[in-house]
């Protein structure tokens, strides 16, 4: 391996660690904002979007629970696999539907499907995913 590879591998792991790192830090801040009734869910994924320090998954980790039928939910009549789908997106979509989507959430047994979405972004670092199924 030549020395230039290893400056690379070297910086590559410091970027990595660090932005973990800012991300556990800005995970805290976006909590207490959340907890102190300053943002909102929604407002919160999109900052975590803005952010760049969440990622974009190839597949969901978790297609079960509330965070799951949101998934399947709004998947349902898309027609393109392999877009990228981040979960601004589905806040949106919630929003824009004059109360359908909610209805159907609140049948689900959802109340809060943007919680659901916020706690699947917290727990799984993930802020998207490839819809693929």
């Amino acid at each position: 391996m030549s020395q230039n590879a290893t400056t690379i591998d070297q910086l590559i792991a410091d970027i990595l660690k660090e932005r973990r790192a800012k991300r556990e830090e800005f995970k805290k801040a976006i909590q207490t904002l959340v907890d102190e009734n300053k943002l909102s869910y929604a407002d919160a994924l999109r900052a975590m979007q803005v952010s760049c320090l969440f990622e974009v998954s190839s597949y969901i980790l978790e297609r079960t629970g509330e965070a799951g039928e949101i998934f399947e939910m709004y998947n349902e009549d898309r027609e393109y696999k392999y877009e990228t789908t981040y979960f601004t997106e589905i806040v949106d979509w919630i929003e824009w539907s004059e109360g359908e989507v909610q209805e159907a959430l609140d049948a689900a047994g959802i109340s809060d499907p943007y919680k659901a979405l916020y706690d699947y972004a917290m727990k799984t670092n993930y802020i998207g995913y490839i819809f693929d199924w």
